[in-house]
């Protein structure tokens, strides 16, 4: 189950990759076409989860809250695709807030590492103090060209994006540690054969 949940939240900082690099290859984009990708990501996820949500087993689908954040993906997906025009002229702020979220969630991952103990955790704490700063600098757009702007973001992503993958394979890792350090290996289970043919004559 830890495994999964890591590996899930992984799957944002794969989006922040992809997404910086389409912006450093080809930041002359149009918004409209940056939109109709963002949206057509966030509703594939969307459907993911939603479908994760019939998959698993009620008490696995209440911890994840599969269900809702698939439709609020599914929503958000929707909305860039049939109205990116509406979109485009706050998309900055949306990366902006992404970075934030991104950067939010890496602070508890390096709070964690901490409290398991890892030697990592002060390199996380501060990569995601400086994912919460380009959030920050995003949101204040500070560029002179909207160019400018657009290989700042892409950047900001690609950076976010390989050290948020970086630390969910290490949080993940020493999650499975600490289980197993904890709980162990039960082994393998010993079975008394016993003959019912025997018992079947004696009758």
């Amino acid at each position: 189950m830890k495994k999964r949940k890591f590996s899930e939240n992984g799957m944002m900082f794969w989006i922040c990759l992809i997404l910086g690099l389409v912006l450093l290859i080809w930041p002359d984009l149009s918004t409209r076409l940056i939109c109709f990708v963002l949206g057509a990501i966030l509703a594939a996820v969307g459907i993911v989860r939603i479908t994760l949500y019939f998959i698993r087993d009620s008490y696995l689908g209440l911890l994840r809250q599969d269900l809702t954040v698939g439709l609020l993906c599914l929503g958000g997906g929707g909305f860039l695709l049939f109205w990116p025009q509406m979109v485009a002229s706050f998309l900055p702020v949306l990366f902006g807030l992404l970075l934030l979220v991104a950067g939010a969630d890496r602070l508890q991952a390096g709070m964690d590492l901490r409290r398991m103990g890892s030697s990592y955790w002060l390199g996380t704490i501060i990569a995601a103090l400086v994912t919460l700063i380009l959030g920050a600098v995003v949101l204040a757009n500070p560029f002179d060209t909207a160019l400018l702007l657009i290989r700042f973001i892409g950047v900001s992503l690609v950076v976010v994006g390989c050290a948020g993958l970086g630390t969910s394979m290490l949080v993940s890792r020493m999650v499975r540690d600490f289980y197993a350090d904890r709980f162990g290996d039960p082994g393998p289970i010993e079975v008394e054969a016993v003959d019912v043919t025997d018992k079947e004559q004696d009758r």
